[in-house]
């Protein structure tokens, strides 16, 4: 799923496959440094048994926006899954947003990048947790003093994948991009 929504289990269907990942965190946009890599979202697969006619309400998490002028990038939203009217029991975080530092001219030091997103699962008899990571942090820019080059850093996370982060803006005259979209998968098993 790539949108918010609902699934309703169908007739004869006994367990549903989930697998999350949470949004990518948006890259920063640097002013005399250049700016930090969005953060990857979270990662969670995990089986339930269910029933026909349960309903489970899903959310994708949304991606982290580019940093505007020497700004942070924004985080990446978390993707959830649960029982349609509770609470989740599945989240995959999202991933943070490239990070700003302070103006000091040209001995600015590198923008950092945004931390992985983190995942939550809350335990239940019926559920199997099959794997969980944290995303992958975003890579800090590079210092390169007034003269040297100033390399925006990557977005933790292959990038253009489910949940990626996006890259960290070259110096003062390129902006950071923003994250890529969380994904949900449900395969549903009889």
């Amino acid at each position: 799923m790539t949108a918010n929504g609902t699934v309703t289990v169908p007739s004869g269907v006994t367990g549903v496959l989930v697998e999350l990942w949470g949004g990518g965190g948006g890259g920063s946009f640097g002013y005399w440094s250049s700016g930090g890599g969005g953060g990857q979202g979270g990662y969670i697969r995990a089986y339930t048994t269910t029933a026909p006619g349960t309903v489970y309400a899903v959310t994708v998490g949304g991606p982290g926006g580019a940093g505007a002028f020497a700004g942070i990038g924004g985080a990446g939203g978390a993707s959830t899954f649960g029982p349609n009217g509770g609470a989740a029991i599945l989240s995959a975080g999202g991933g943070g947003g490239g990070i700003a530092t302070a103006i000091v001219g040209c001995t600015e030091a590198p923008h950092q990048g945004g931390a992985g997103g983190t995942v939550s699962v809350t335990p239940s008899a019926s559920l199997l947790v099959l794997e969980t990571a944290t995303g992958a942090a975003g890579a800090n820019g590079t210092a390169g003093g007034c003269d040297g080059p100033r390399i925006g850093g990557a977005g933790g996370g292959p990038e253009g994948s489910a949940g990626s982060g996006g890259r960290g803006g070259n110096t003062f005259s390129q902006a950071g991009v923003a994250g890529t979209r969380g994904l949900v998968v449900i395969t549903l098993s009889r």
